[in-house]
């Protein structure tokens, strides 16, 4: 089953449709063609290309947003004003793998290890690759203390 969220300018939508876990694989799609789904490293390296402050302050809006109440279709990421297609993209995804992650089964943490990560990436100064690998096979009790350390 395929969700169709949102539908870009290019003509490519960005739908949840089902994966190796639930239903809830973030993808993207140019018409009926499944084109792939939106790497995290990916959208760290776009992220990294932005002014860090501004990039962090619509990320925590987008945050904030996201609840597992909230119904898939009212999905709103927060987008800098003015942003190009990459970015709105982008902000697209991180919103729709943070409602994901707060789906997911049995999954502790949920959005909170996203946003761990981007507070790596933008305030501590993290590559992209070491944010994507950091917390590898760490336990949850691990990376929840990080979070909190963190204020988040």
């Amino acid at each position: 089953m395929i969700k169709r969220i949102y539908k870009f300018i290019d003509g490519t939508s960005i739908a949840f449709d089902a994966g190796n876990f639930d239903n809830w694989r973030v993808s993207i799609y140019r018409d009926d063609n499944y084109e792939g789904s939106p790497r995290e490293v990916d959208f760290l390296i776009h992220l990294k290309t932005l002014d860090a402050d501004i990039a962090w302050k619509y990320v925590k809006e987008t945050y904030d947003k996201i609840s597992v109440d909230l119904e898939p279709t009212d999905i709103k990421p927060s987008i800098p004003p003015d942003s190009r297609l990459g970015t709105i993209k982008m902000f697209w995804a991180l919103a729709m793998t943070m409602y994901a992650e707060e789906r997911r089964v049995g999954y502790i943490l949920g959005k909170r290890i996203k946003l761990l990560g981007i507070h790596q990436l933008l305030k501590e100064n993290f590559s992209p690759v070491e944010v994507s690998n950091w917390s590898r096979g760490k336990k949850w009790r691990e990376l929840n203390e990080e979070c909190k350390k963190r204020g988040i």
